[in-house]
């Protein structure tokens, strides 16, 4: 089971796999306003589902994950609790990936100190038409635990839908 609760390879700054943009010829991306909003994903599991639902807001984000007893995100599962972290982000550089997706750094902190990494986690955002990704933080030697391990691609497997604007 997938937990972006881990979220957040060493981060291999060459030009082949990562390059942080200098200057745009066109206006900066506006991250903040991109990653704003709620935005979530039903992932089917062996038994059952989950609905995965983050809110992104001016800084501070809410995770919440309910499960459900069907694949579809449709049937509650009484027998399980909803997991809700929440704490602050920070975004950094824009970053063009290998693929040549535009991605920014974003260092997130948890208000829970029980959680991996003591609460820090290292790792990538982008938006693409109305998609979040997260970094990939399921790869080989990335743990998003320092700067230097944050994520060099995206999750594909893991895209967040926006379903409200902040």
């Amino acid at each position: 089971m997938k937990n972006i609760v881990l979220l957040p390879a060493v981060l291999l700054m060459s030009a082949c796999q990562i390059s942080i943009e200098e200057g745009e010829e066109s206006s900066p991306l506006d991250w903040e306003s991109l990653v704003a909003g709620t935005w979530q994903n039903c992932s089917e599991l062996s038994s059952g589902s989950e609905l995965y639902t983050t809110v992104q807001d001016g800084g501070y984000w809410q995770d919440t994950t309910e499960y459900f007893t069907d694949k579809d995100c449709k049937t509650p599962d009484a027998s399980k609790a909803k997991d809700i972290y929440s704490g602050t982000y920070t975004l950094k550089n824009t970053l063009v990936l290998a693929d040549g997706i535009k991605a920014v750094e974003v260092d997130w902190t948890y208000d829970q100190t029980d959680v991996f990494n003591n609460g820090v986690c290292y790792s990538l955002y982008s938006v693409v038409g109305n998609f979040l990704y997260f970094g990939d933080i399921y790869s080989d030697d990335i743990d998003c635990s320092t700067p230097e391990k944050r994520s060099v691609g995206l999750d594909y497997d893991f895209p967040l839908v926006k379903i409200a604007n902040i």
